[in-house]
């Protein structure tokens, strides 16, 4: 229960961004769809955003996107019309390819405070339109203090094995784990299998890849009683080695041990 109430507070309190595209091209070259997706993976790569998704955007009453589109990218003008989305942030992506060269712009307005965050245009030339938005976006979210996940990979085996990441903000296919930079914690579990517990330092946008292996429980190689035979075995094998390498009628006294009788 109170698992459920605190993952019900933490989606209350985490800001949403609402996404306006401004699209101008020629068919099939950009739509406002592929800008609101491309905006929706690189958000996704940030601790503590969601983004408004592009079905609410449609479903909002045409006068509020009417409104914004007649803010000429004034950032007070556009928050005000953002309210309509009850959104803390509203990302403005421009791309416009009948322009040569082609015009890409990005603005990231806090509604609240009816401010730019921040504002980028241009870029190189030669580069292609979704890289730029990225470059531009990335670094507006990065102005605004958005931490960069990381990306965890565990391989596990057996492949069935339940991987536990408290700390991983969602989870792709795969054992793909995007989580808060930092110390992170995992444990990977199965039934009839030793339970693994592992321990992390990942840093903003870091990638790194676990391979674990669980040992079977009661596997042989996992008894003390394995090694305390082998032990024994061994020191046996020692003494018996030590037996047949004296020579018949042949003896040596160490130290203050009494010798056997014929020494």
């Amino acid at each position: 229960m109170i698992a459920t109430l605190l993952a019900g507070l933490v989606a209350a309190t985490t800001p949403e961004v609402a996404v306006f595209p401004v699209v101008k091209a020629k068919v099939g070259e950009v739509t406002a769809d592929d800008v609101h997706a491309r905006v929706e993976a690189i958000a996704s790569k940030r601790a503590g955003l969601s983004i408004v998704s592009r079905t609410t955007f449609l479903t909002t009453p045409r006068e509020v996107i009417r409104q914004l589109g007649d803010c000429a990218l004034e950032a007070e003008c556009l928050a005000r019309g953002a309210r309509a989305f009850t959104a803390r942030y509203l990302v403005v992506v421009v791309a416009n390819t009948a322009l040569e060269p082609p015009l890409v712009a990005t603005l990231l307005i806090d509604v609240d405070e009816q401010k730019l965050i921040h504002r980028a245009v241009g870029g190189a030339p030669d580069t292609p339109i979704f890289a730029r938005i990225e470059d531009q976006l990335d670094a507006a979210l990065d102005t605004a203090g958005f931490a960069r996940l990381a990306r965890l990979t565990v391989q596990a085996e057996p492949r069935d094995a339940t991987v536990e990441v408290p700390a991983s903000v969602r989870r792709d296919a795969d054992g793909v784990f995007w989580v808060a930079p930092g110390d992170v914690e995992l444990d990977i579990k199965r039934v009839g299998y030793e339970s693994e517990h592992r321990s992390i330092a990942l840093a903003p946008g870091g990638a790194e890849t676990i391979a674990v292996e669980l040992n079977a429980e009661g596997s042989i190689l996992s008894s003390p009683w394995l090694w305390i035979g082998v032990g024994v075995v061994i020191a046996a094998g020692v003494s018996v080695a030590v037996v047949a390498t004296q020579t018949p009628g042949e003896c040596a006294c160490v130290g203050d041990v009494a010798c056997p009788p014929g020494c």
